[in-house]
């Protein structure tokens, strides 16, 4: 007798968990396919003065004017990110091993093993020339 008991409890715990409750109330329809969600996260490193974007598989480098390191801390910030969102087109330049050794700190706490890439031209430093004479 307590060996049916046994089987007809395992049976039931297996046919609970094939049909468990999705998470967040989600009832998919008849397909039984579960919802997939990913995520991408956006920091301004104020040391660098660009802002990184960070999915589970890729960071992401903007590198930002004067103007836009400003607008950052003036309620910028979204417009930014979605002006960023706009320039990944899958074409980006993968970060050179410079780019790479500037960004370690940011690299090593966000992006640990994540494909990296640049996004916008970088910023360019105004030269100084002196006049000919």
């Amino acid at each position: 007798m307590f060996r049916p008991a046994v089987l007809i409890t395992l049976f039931s715990l297996a046919v609970c968990q094939f049909h468990h409750h999705h998470p967040g109330g989600f009832i998919s329809g008849g397909n039984h396919e579960h919802p997939e969600q990913g995520s991408v996260n956006f920091v301004y490193d104020p040391d660098s003065h660009y802002l990184i974007s960070s999915t589970h598989s890729t960071c992401y480098f903007m590198p930002l004017t004067t103007d836009q390191q400003t607008s950052v801390h003036n309620h910028g910030l979204e417009n930014l990110e979605l002006q960023m969102m706009a320039m990944m087109s899958g074409g980006e330049e993968q970060l050179t091993s410079d780019q790479v050794a500037k960004h370690t700190h940011i690299i090593s706490s966000m992006c640990n093993s994540h494909k990296l890439y640049m996004v916008g031209a970088p910023v360019a430093k105004p030269s100084v020339s002196s006049p000919e004479h």
